[in-house]
């Protein structure tokens, strides 16, 4: 199936396959580097197409998808466009009226964003699921920036609110206490918030790769190295599972750094001096090679740049990585 095709079936049959429409779409951003502005000119033309008929072939899963599909490539606005559409058919569609709360936000699109939340809070929250809490949440926090003062306390205790039922009602989902670190970060509490992360991670059977990984980060900045190499080593524990929620590459990454700073730190002469130079230079060479062996399989952004501190450490401390 091809974009002539479909627009062909449209013209004549005035229906549309949802399904054909992604194939035909997957296909025009595979082709987006070599003929970037006539992919996107067709894509526009089968969202309006769309737009245009009201007999459709599909579920809300194929919205969803094509949506997120969209919104990676920053086309929040197409997106959105999409979901509306979607909504016409599925209109309790949890994920449907979430997706367009989450990129409403970022297409100034507050106003229609607003009426699906408004139609969201109307249904129980044990129905929820966690898009509907995480992305009415973003929502609600965007708005209070441009609100008055007594909107904004609204705003804030409506968040609060969805706060403590996301916990209730997902209560071993990092996700629901990340959230809740967001919030409060942007309301400068960020130490605090970091506490909170970490009571979370210390709980048996409670696997927060996203959490464990914000903590580690948070040390690492703050120049506190043995704390971050603590929650790094619980993040490489949770990342084994089958579905990840951080990009393990930025783990084995920040592992790498950490110890670099470690040794710089410390001193490269001293540590030669007393014989620890070389074991802690190629344990950094090893998290190295873990990060590369990861972006040769998927690409993670700053590896670039770990590669480069890589070869300044080689340079100065004198230690060959022989299997470079």
């Amino acid at each position: 199936m091809n974009y002539e095709t479909v627009m062909n079936n449209i013209e004549l049959n005035k229906t549309i396959t949802i399904s054909h429409i992604i194939d035909v779409i997957e296909q025009l951003l595979k082709s987006y580097e070599d003929e970037q502005e006539q992919s996107w000119e067709q894509i526009y033309q089968l969202i309006r197409a769309m737009k245009a008929v009201d007999i459709y072939n599909g579920n809300s899963d194929h919205y969803h998808n094509l949506a997120v599909t969209l919104a990676r490539e920053d086309q929040y606005g197409l997106a959105c466009d999409v979901l509306e559409i979607g909504l016409r058919f599925f209109g309790e569609s949890m994920d449907l009226l979430a997706d367009f709360i989450a990129y409403a936000t970022q297409c100034n699109r507050m106003t229609e964003g607003q009426m699906y939340l408004d139609k969201l809070m109307t249904i129980e929250r044990a129905l929820w699921n966690w898009r509907a809490f995480d992305f009415s949440i973003d929502f609600l926090s965007e708005r209070a920036k441009i609100q008055d003062e007594e909107q904004q306390i609204k705003d804030n205790a409506c968040i609060d609110e969805l706060l403590l039922q996301y916990q209730k009602y997902f209560p071993k989902d990092e996700k629901a206490y990340f959230a809740e670190y967001t919030v409060m970060t942007s309301r400068n509490k960020e130490e605090e918030a970091i506490l909170k992360l970490e009571e979370i991670v210390s709980k048996n059977n409670f696997k927060a790769p996203r959490c464990a990984l914000k903590i580690a980060e948070y040390y690492f900045d703050g120049g506190e190295y043995d704390l971050a190499e603590k929650y790094i080593n619980q993040c490489k524990i949770y990342v084994t599972a089958s579905e990840l929620s951080v990009e393990i590459g930025n783990v084995y990454m920040l592992s790498a750094l950490c110890g670099m700073c470690k040794i710089y730190k410390e001193g490269i002469e001293k540590l030669r001096n007393n014989g620890e130079l070389k074991t802690l230079v190629e344990k950094v060479y090893i998290e190295c090679k873990a990060a590369g062996a990861i972006h040769n399989r998927r690409r993670f952004q700053g590896y670039r740049e770990l590669e480069m501190q890589h070869d300044i450490l080689e340079v100065l401390s004198e230690i060959k990585d022989y299997e470079d």
